[in-house]
């Protein structure tokens, strides 16, 4: 197995099978500058490499991707308007970039997911995860809306769900999750890398 470890992800490949790891636990692996950047380049050059047939995407810690950066976006505040629009394109372009990904891309969410973390978790092919971790899009709390993410929490879970998820802040299961189309499997942890495997080579 080859393994690079950058300032916030961790690159692995086994077999055909890549792995970006994110790996800021004690941010709960919110998207930071430096995390979209070191991913970006991560999608880049993974969607060109002959010897990736797979690619799951997981994370260390307690949380999946907490979304957002704090520290991040409060700059944007006090920035102007054409410094808001170059930093907010920064997470779009990724997104964009993992929408396209020309292989199957798997959201291996083994902890909580809240607003870009559910972003993350829209753009990929296939998402499995514990069975008890907490889902939220949490922007409204903050007086935001989630307007990068929201074209492809849109197209994964409809627009009649996106709205409720949208305006109510609200945590949900895995479970209804999964009834809206966000999640495709949730299963006990020492389950979770074999449930992977069957939904990659065994779909239902």
């Amino acid at each position: 197995m080859t393994e690079i470890k950058k300032n916030s992800i961790i690159l692995q490949n086994k077999g055909g099978v890549s792995h970006i790891i994110l790996n800021q636990p004690d941010k709960h692996n919110a998207l930071s500058p430096t995390m979209i950047k070191e991913l970006s380049d991560a999608f880049e050059n993974l969607s060109k490499d002959e010897n990736t047939r797979v690619l799951i995407l997981s994370a260390n810690g307690k949380s999946f991707c907490a979304g957002g950066d704090l520290d991040w976006m409060k700059k944007q505040i006090f920035s102007d308007r054409s410094t808001r629009i170059k930093e907010a394109k920064k997470l779009a372009m990724l997104l964009f970039r993992m929408y396209n990904f020309p292989k199957p891309l798997v959201a291996k969410v083994e902890g909580n997911a809240f607003g870009g973390g559910i972003g993350i978790i829209s753009v990929c092919d296939i998402a499995v995860c514990l069975d008890n971790i907490k889902l939220a899009l949490t922007e409204a709390k903050l007086g935001l809306i989630p307007a990068t993410i929201s074209p492809y929490v849109v197209l994964k879970v409809g627009s009649s769900n996106a709205i409720d998820m949208f305006t109510s802040a609200r945590t949900f299961s895995p479970q209804e999750g999964q009834k809206i189309g966000l999640i495709k499997s949730y299963t006990a942890s020492d389950k979770i890398d074999e449930t992977i495997t069957n939904e990659i080579f065994f779909p239902s």
